[in-house]
């Protein structure tokens, strides 16, 4: 209850009254102080002030003090998490995006050692499609494409890989079959998968 002293002055008669009165204000004064009892510092009357930001010390908020779910999204600092803060095993399947994790991302490695591929540029007519380094001819399927013609004589051709031997040959002439003699280049591929696809 609020309390009002009046001023005494020395000698003067101090009644029972007076002194019940300033007795119960201390005792409701040191009952705001118990937190049971409604210390809440809500600023409201008879009740202590908010704390300020300066009131609170550093480091002072302890994990035990902040309720389940008590940090949002909304309260974490773009950019705050760091690698440091994710737990080993924490980043599922689910949480990458599709097609978000690219060949660079692989450390050297991490491709199975049972597939290979050769990629060659620049082959002609009856070169070899190199193999893989640590495979067999037979655990091979070869692909080829044109890279560039340097002459145009127009006649068809048809680009074909035998045995991993790049044919470049004439169609719907004379002779079809025959070779087209150096102005044809391709890209030889070749995919290898252990024992063979």
């Amino acid at each position: 209850m609020p309390f009002t002293p009046e001023t005494k002055n020395p000698g003067d008669l101090v009644k029972s009254k007076d002194w019940n009165e300033a007795m119960l204000a201390i005792a409701a004064l040191l009952a705001k102080l118990d937190a049971a009892a409604g210390h809440q510092h809500t600023g409201a009357l008879e009740d202590a002030p908010p704390i300020p930001q300066n009131g609170i010390a550093d480091n002072a908020v302890v994990t035990s003090k902040l309720p389940d779910g008590a940090v949002t999204a909304e309260k974490l600092q773009d950019n705050a998490v760091g690698l440091a803060k994710l737990q080993d095993g924490a980043v599922s399947n689910s949480k990458l995006q599709d097609g978000s994790v690219t060949l660079n991302k692989l450390a050297a490695g991490v491709i199975p050692g049972n597939i290979g591929i050769a990629i060659t540029n620049a082959l002609q007519d009856g070169a070899n499609i190199p193999i893989p380094s640590g495979f067999t001819k037979q655990e091979c399927v070869f692909f080829a494409y044109v890279k560039a013609i340097l002459s145009v004589d127009r006649i068809p051709y048809n680009c074909l890989v035998n045995d991993g031997v790049v044919r470049i040959v004439r169609e719907l002439v004379a002779n079809p079959g025959t070779p087209v003699s150096g102005n044809i280049f391709v890209t030889g591929i070749a995919l290898a998968k252990r024992g063979g696809w």
